[in-house]
């Protein structure tokens, strides 16, 4: 597998980790009721910047491939 296909795909499971922890944050989604991480608005800020990393390692991959 090429440096391209990761840096894609890494970027792209850190956009979704990153929404998933911003909903956690935000309380838009509380599954488990008893998590430690919902309505914290800590994982909303550190799910924003995961969002903004994997969307720069997946613009980064989609760029290498244009070589």
């Amino acid at each position: 597998m090429t440096r391209r296909y990761w840096s894609v795909a890494l970027g792209a499971g850190a956009i979704v980790l990153g929404i998933v922890w911003v909903g956690r944050g935000t309380e838009w989604f509380v599954w488990p009721a008893d998590s430690f991480m919902a309505g914290q608005l800590m994982w909303t800020w550190r799910g924003l910047a995961l969002i903004a990393m994997g969307g720069v390692a997946a613009f980064a991959g989609l760029r290498l491939g244009r070589r």
